[in-house]
């Protein structure tokens, strides 16, 4: 994009702003960021600071969880596929609606690649979303609405296949305080 000559539109969400972190390393390239053998946390933007907090929590109780991060449309099909059949299971992380959304693409190429069902047959797809109605704009409304990594660890031990434990909550990274944007 950026060497073609053709026009490109970078999209990022103001929770990065203020962070600075290994995620944006090559900011063109899908792939895994964290590598693990238990569940595959799939996300993108935000997203993946959330689903790195996840990874954090499960292994605290004994999961390795695999972070597979989306940089980039179209998405590297191919990689996500290996990523995905390597774990038991696969929770699909979006900061936007589950409609017609990435979740929702991230599962239907798993599902068309038969990379979702575990030996006995068992699909282990889970995603993760905002509800289905718009963000509030206070602080608030806005902490309620954003998936938490706790959201993302319940999913993750769905994915697979055990039984969901009381899983504390863990504050997510949010805006800079100092931020003076739309919400």
């Amino acid at each position: 994009g950026f060497d073609s000559g053709i026009p490109t539109i970078i999209v990022e969400h103001r929770r990065l702003y203020e962070i600075e972190s290994g995620l944006d390393a090559d900011f063109c390239v899908d792939g895994i960021i964290r590598p693990g053998t238990d569940v595959t946390l799939v996300g993108t933007s935000a997203a993946l600071l959330d689903c790195m907090a996840a990874a954090d929590l499960l292994a605290l109780n004994g999961f390795s969880a695999q972070v597979y991060a989306i940089k980039r449309l179209p998405i590297d099909t191919p990689s996500l596929i290996q990523a995905v059949s390597n774990t038991r299971g696969v929770v699909a992380v979006d900061i936007g609606h589950a409609p017609f959304g990435l979740s929702a693409e991230v599962l239907a190429i798993c599902a068309e690649a038969d990379a979702l069902s575990d030996r006995e047959g068992q699909c282990r797809a889970i995603r993760v979303t905002p509800p289905f109605y718009p963000c509030g704009t206070s602080a608030a409304l806005e902490a309620a609405w954003y998936p938490t990594p706790a959201d993302i660890v319940r999913a993750a031990y769905k994915a697979m296949g055990r039984d969901v434990p009381v899983v504390p909550e863990v504050a997510p990274m949010r805006a800079d305080s100092t931020f003076k944007g739309p919400f």
